[in-house]
């Protein structure tokens, strides 16, 4: 699809949208960390934008609402129990 879709983006006369998808194709060992996560956050970002404009926004947020509602809860409750052992350490070993 992607091929089709980078086919139908590159028209004769120079004016394409193949900058969106030429972040497609990046190396690992071209980019530093920061940019490849920059691409990420900018990628999740255009996802989000698109599928909120296809959806509606309300169908978005009924999806995504109660997905970050359960990470939330998860993570507040590995928090609860992680302050629950106050007296525990780590104690180094030697090898």
């Amino acid at each position: 699809m992607i091929q089709a879709v980078l086919k139908y983006a590159q028209p004769e006369d120079g004016d394409s949208l193949r900058a969106v998808f030429d972040h497609l194709a990046f190396s690992a060992s071209e980019c530093q960390k920061r940019e490849r996560y920059s691409v990420v956050v900018t990628k999740g970002a255009i996802a989000a934008i698109v599928m909120s404009l296809t959806l509606g926004l309300g169908s978005y947020l009924l999806i995504q609402l109660p997905l970050i509602i359960l990470a939330a809860s998860v993570g507040m409750w590995l928090f609860y129990v992680q302050h629950q052992y106050e007296d525990v350490y780590w104690q180094r070993q030697r090898n």
